[in-house]
Parts: structure tokens; sequence; C-alpha cells
């Protein structure tokens, strides 16, 4: 009598990639930037507006000449001379800029630092830009763990660094953004996805309606931030307690998207934005000053997820498209940074001009706290963001599913394992039934599912049964 052979449980078969952590390594460097005196002398302003306000205004600048290039360029990290610019200029300009930090009392060396500071924004957009590309491609499911983790390594190094003596401190603050074009060169050997076999809707409305979302969620992050450096911060004791706050909340975040491990990467990454500042801006009107920077640190939380959800979004929005990543990329962040500016720039100046009250201060931040909850509740809600991940309809009859199946896992790179998965989520079973049909672990079928999902371009099963009709 013939027996058959006993199916072994698999394990998940990708291990955790720690250099997919680098784009932390830039994140620290930026925080480094925009949140200490290491780079910019506190005293320092132009035109009544803080040189933060600069350093984001000529990165917006440096998204703009790279959105500009990528018609010609290509994709930007496909080019080893990228990589060369992107260091050389961060490093550059960062070094510089430390070292005149002690001669800022000069006007011409104020204007210097302002030269360099241009330098460092414009090394800092490219290799955002090429970090943009890299997690366009990427096939793995762990996306969303990845960025999560990344921002909370970037907490870590960000007050690790501030501990070492200032010497120490001062040169690996230029390192840092060196260190990230160094561990995204190496990861260029990562295993990518291939093109989307689908066609996508593009829903132009849609699109506009994203838009203005981020731009009011840009507004109500920078004037946020305007106040507490005008107002909060000279109440708080030394130090950034409320990126401490933020820190926690992210290392928080990266431990449940690992044990969650959802499919759904986008989801994951919206979740948390709305609460995050709506309620960030409550607490900080509601508080007093001195205990501004809770709310504070939760807006810190909900801008950042924006920003890594736009990255994630506006990526495989053009990798899907068979665009150019870097000019979706770069205008994407572009509109936020500019939006952020905006709320920055506006609160600096009436500051400076005395035209903002205490009182007045609490009346807009919790105006800003009701109309981030209605953008995102009525405006650009979750279901919306569902929507740029759905592929257009198709129905037909004349083949059978599983041959849909097998056409679609050949084009678009599937794993044997992966495609006998996705047979058994087109005929409409669950992953309880699935562990149970091939022997695996709960935790391997749903690394299976999300995979699927990513090579698909999709982040629901709905989206993923339009794309095997579509076969």
């Amino acid at each position: 009598m013939k027996v058959d052979a006993v199916k072994q449980p698999e394990t998940d078969g990708t291990p955790f990639s720690f250099r997919l952590l680098g784009i932390g390594f830039w994140q620290a460097w930026w925080m480094l930037v925009l949140c200490t005196t290491i780079v910019v002398p506190p005293d320092l302003s132009f035109l009544g507006v803080r040189p933060s306000v600069w350093t984001l205004l000529f990165t917006s600048v440096g998204f703009a000449l790279a959105a500009a290039a990528a018609p010609r360029v290509g994709s930007f990290i496909e080019r080893a001379s990228m990589f060369k610019l992107a260091a050389l200029l961060c490093t550059v300009g960062t070094g510089a800029c430390v070292a005149m930090r002690s001669f800022s009392g000069h006007d011409a060396l104020a204007v210097l630092l302002l030269v360099f500071l241009t330098v460092a924004a414009f090394g800092n957009a490219l290799l955002l830009v090429m970090w943009g590309e890299l997690w366009a491609t990427l096939a793995t499911d762990r996306v969303s763990q990845y960025l999560f983790s990344s921002y909370a390594f970037a907490f870590v190094l960000f007050f690790g660094v501030q501990l070492l003596p200032w010497m120490v401190t001062a040169v690996l603050v230029c390192l840092l953004p060196l260190a990230s074009c160094a561990i995204l060169y190496a990861s260029r050997d990562e295993t990518r996805r291939a093109p989307s076999a689908a066609d996508f809707a593009v829903d132009r409305p849609l699109v506009v309606k994203a838009m203005g979302a981020v731009v009011v969620a840009g507004l109500a992050y920078g004037i946020a931030q305007s106040f507490y450096a005008n107002m909060a911060s000279l109440h708080v004791a030394e130090g950034r307690p409320d990126l401490l706050v933020a820190g926690a909340c992210f290392i928080a975040l990266a431990a449940h998207i690992a044990f969650e491990r959802s499919a759904a990467a986008p989801i994951a990454m919206y979740r948390p934005i709305v609460p995050a500042l709506s309620v960030g801006l409550i607490l900080f009107a509601i508080l007093p000053l001195a205990y501004g920077y809770f709310g504070n640190g939760l807006i810190i939380v909900g801008g950042y997820c924006l920003d890594i959800l736009i990255m994630l979004v506006s990526a495989d929005l053009a990798f899907r498209a068979r665009r150019s990543v870097a000019l979706f990329f770069s205008c994407s962040i572009l509109v936020l940074r500019l939006a952020t500016i905006a709320g920055l720039a506006v609160v600096d100046i009436a500051v400076g001009r005395g035209v903002v009250s205490a009182e007045s201060q609490l009346h807009l931040l919790a105006a800003l706290a009701i109309l981030v909850i209605l953008v995102g509740t009525l405006v650009f809600s979750q279901g919306e963001l569902q929507r740029f991940y759905q592929p257009q309809p198709a129905i037909r009859e004349n083949r059978d599913l599983d041959d849909h199946c097998r056409a679609l896992s050949e084009r678009c790179g599937l794993t044997a394992r992966e495609a006998e998965v996705l047979v058994l989520l087109a005929s409409g079973r669950n992953v309880p039934f699935i562990c149970k049909e091939l022997c695996i672990a709960e935790s391997t079928a749903r690394h299976h599912v999300g995979s699927i999902y990513r090579k698909l371009g999709v982040y629901d099963r709905q989206g993923m049964i339009d794309v095997i009709l579509q076969s």
C-alpha cells in the first residue's frame, strides 16, 4: 500500500534584513539638524524665520530639482554617481555648518552658513528619493515593519548620539548620512518585485482629495511645531521631551507592527495619523505650557507617520503605473514640505510681530484638531486610501480560475508555495484553512499572503481577485 509523504511544517523563509533599517541613520541625522543646536546655532534667523524653516525650504527645492531631472536621469538608485553626490552634499554641507557654528555672530559667515545648509538640504532630498526608489521595488511583506522600526531606531540614535562628548557627537552627525548612503547602496541586492501585471485605475478626484488632506495635515503640523518652538519650549525643561514621547510611541508602534504582521502596509501607517495629530493638538491646547511636550510628541508621531505613508504610497503608485518613482515621490513629498513650511513661517512671523496671544493660540490649535478629524474621516479616510490600490474590475468566464492563477504567478514571480496559496485564496479559503491544507504555521501563511499582495500590488482580497481576472 502506498503511503503519502507527510508534509512538514514550514517556517517563514525571509529573515529580518537589518540593513533595511539604514533609512534610520538618515532620519536621525535629519532630526539632529532640525531639532538640535549641533548644526545650526539657536540665535540664528533670516527675515524673522528660524533656520530650520529655511532648511526645509531648501530641501523642497531639492525635491523640485529631483522631480525635474527624473525624466532625463531615469532611476537615481541605478546610478552609482548619485550615491556619491548625495553622500558628498550631505556630509560636506553638515560638516561645514558644524565647523562654522562658533562664528555665527558674523553676518558674512551667517550667510555662508546658509549656503552650506542649502548644500546639505539638496543632498538630503536626493538621498531620500533614492530610499523611496528602493521601497517601491522591495518584494518583502515587512515594509511597514521596516519603516516603523527604522524610525524607532532613529530616535534611539538621536538621543544616544547626544550623550557622547561634543566632538564625537559633531563627527557622528556628519557621518550619519554617509552611513545611510552606504547601507542603501548595499541594499540594492535585496529581493525585488516585478512590475505589477494588473491595470490600475487613476482616479484624479481621489488624487486631489489626497493632496488636499496632505496640505491640511502639513499645515497643522507646521503650525503646532512653530507654536511649540516659540512658546511652549521656553517653559519646558532642557532637552526635547516631546521627541522622547514621540520615540516611545514609535517603539510601541514598531513592536505592534512586528507582532501583527499586517499585509496592508499603507493601512497600518494611516491608522495612527488622525488620532495622533488630533489628540496631540487638543492636549497641546489644554495642558499648561510646561506639559505641552506630551501633545507635541503625539503631533510629531502623526507627522512622521504621514511622512512614511506618503513615501510608500507615492512610490507604490509610480511603480505600478510604470512611471518614474523619483518624479511621483518628489512631487508628493514636496506638497507636504511646502504645507509644513507655510505653517511654520506664518506662525514664526506672527509671533515675531507680537500678534499671537495665548488665547488665540488655544483657539487655533483646537480648530486645527477639529479640521484634522473632519478631513481624516470625511475627505480622505482609510477607505479612500484603499481605493488607490483597487485594480480595474474585470470579469471573464472563458478560462478556469486555476489557469488565471497560474498565469498570474508566472508573470509576477510568485514562488511555488505562494502560487499554491494564491489558488486557495482565490477559491475563498481563509488563513486557518490554508494552514491546515498546506501543513504550515499561521505566521508562515500570513507571510505568504502578505508577499502575494505585495507582488501583485494590492492590499486586500478583492483587489487580488480583480488582478487574477485580468490575467
